[in-house]
């Protein structure tokens, strides 16, 4: 039994080995999320370009709707993504975006958002990837989205999907 275990292992070791995944200087990625559910309807796509290994700089878009309100922010982030050896990289990273609030019926806020980004990718092909990131970030006006309330900070966990070439 030890034997079979060992065996299965060691075959899942080397499974998880990399190939030749598109994280070099001169890939692109254009990644997405989104949310769909009863009261919001959003979400947030990025372009980014590797300009050194494993470093990647890029536009982000990011667009939200609720019964009340409204936002929308375009930036640029930056993430270095750590070497591991597998399918599974983390990375870290930030963002500055101008962001704008809409409420209904409201005058319009706008802010500079500044993010922190803490994720990991998980890759299923060479040219794809499932991603988990945490984010928090603070704005300069209350220009984010909590409970239909506008407020100046947010936090959360995202789940999407990347494709390189």
């Amino acid at each position: 039994m030890k034997k079979i275990l060992l065996i299965c292992a060691l075959f899942f070791a080397f499974s998880l080995q990399a190939q030749d995944l598109k994280l070099h200087k001169g890939d692109f990625e254009v990644s997405g999320n989104g949310e769909f559910n009863q009261g919001v309807l959003g979400g947030e796509v990025r372009f980014g370009s590797f300009v050194a290994d494993y470093l990647q700089l890029g536009v982000d878009l990011t667009y939200y709707d609720t019964d009340l309100l409204n936002r929308f922010s375009l930036g640029t982030y930056m993430l270095y993504m750590f070497e591991t050896q597998t399918y599974a990289l983390p990375y870290v990273g930030g963002k500055i975006s101008l962001s704008s609030l809409e409420p209904d019926g409201g005058e319009n806020e706008s802010g500079l958002d500044f993010t922190l980004l803490f994720g990991l990718k998980y890759y299923v092909a060479d040219n794809v990837s499932l991603n988990t990131e945490v984010h928090v970030g603070y704005s300069s006006a209350e220009t984010y989205i909590d409970s239909d309330e506008a407020t100046s900070s947010d936090y959360g966990l995202t789940l999407g999907i990347s494709y390189y070439w």
